[in-house]
């Protein structure tokens, strides 16, 4: 797997497979070039056993649990699945469509018609209604994966109004499953068919909260990534349309990448290079636009650093 978590092939490494799996996991294995590193994404406790995430954790927990059931043999006990105080989080909840309220409503145990347990507000989706909603979006998601149609028809009469179909539903909260799928397969699809205005807007809205904290650990590698692959697009952008906006919009958040990936991927890693390479870029571009951009520059660098 490369640094950006492209497939490459597979590895085999006996002390990497001692690693136990969470849904809520500390840490994450990240590739530079041909070597594996176990990185912390969040602070560790004295004691605290160091676990990683076999699959994809983003997903509801019954998704998770029949993954790790076919793939790996057993029944997930993690605090993500069975969290103190049946606290679950986002990704195994509803929202609480009384908008002065908007309260998390967590799925497992969800009678079909239920209310809000802080409001007591009675939802007008059942949950049959909202599963249903979450098949059709799923079914979309996979059919866009093996494209029997074109891809502009494909994005415009089934993955955009699917996607629309969940953000535009109160009770849908948008770091659920498949809403951030969906987002991300239109994306790469705008970006193959060089729609660059399309994919710039999707990658904003996947680096800019809430929709960011999908991997809500600090330095998730995931996490840099998204960030960095938001700012490279917007550079591009910046360079065709001859745009200063785009192109302090790119520096910063090239700014928030080599922060981010110092914790992620380690500051003398492969992708760190890239990241301050990139960034160096942007800055003289932004440094031929004369006096009032260096000095919008060092601003921005002067309240970074108070």
């Amino acid at each position: 797997m490369s640094a950006t978590f492209d497939s490459l092939g597979m590895c085999f490494d006996p002390t990497l497979a001692l690693l136990n799996h969470s849904c809520s996991p500390n840490a994450a294995i990240v590739f530079d070039g041909n070597f594996a590193s176990i990185r912390s994404t969040r602070d560790i406790a004295q004691g605290e056993q160091v676990t990683i995430s076999y699959i994809d954790n983003t997903y509801k927990r019954s998704t998770r649990r029949g993954q790790l059931r076919t793939g790996y043999f057993f029944e997930c006990q993690c605090p993500g699945c069975v969290p103190p105080a049946n606290k679950f989080l986002t990704r195994d909840s509803f929202l609480c469509e009384n908008p002065k309220c908007k309260s998390l409503i967590p799925e497992p145990g969800l009678p079909s018609i239920f209310t809000c347990p802080n409001c007591n507000t009675a939802q007008s989706i059942a949950l049959d209604s909202l599963r249903s909603l979450e098949i059709k979006a799923l079914q979309a998601l996979e059919k866009s994966s093996l494209p029997s149609q074109p891809i502009s028809s494909l994005l415009n009469n089934t993955l955009l109004p699917t996607l629309a179909s969940l953000t535009s539903c109160p009770q849908w909260p948008p770091l659920r499953q498949p809403a951030p799928a969906l987002r991300r397969q239109i994306y790469q699809l705008a970006l193959d068919t060089a729609n660059y205005e399309a994919a710039f807007h999707h990658a904003n809205v996947l680096s800019s909260p809430p929709l960011i904290d999908l991997h809500p650990e600090p330095f998730h590698p995931l996490r840099t990534v998204g960030v960095f692959t938001t700012a490279t697009l917007i550079s591009l952008l910046a360079a065709q349309e001859n745009n200063v906006e785009y192109l302090k919009r790119a520096w910063e958040l090239l700014k928030a990448s080599w922060v981010l990936v110092t914790g992620s991927h380690g500051e003398s890693s492969e992708f760190a290079r890239r990241v301050a390479a990139k960034r160096g870029e942007v800055e003289a571009d932004l440094s031929m636009g004369g006096e009032d951009l260096r000095r919008w520059m060092r601003m921005q660098s002067e309240i970074a650093a108070s």
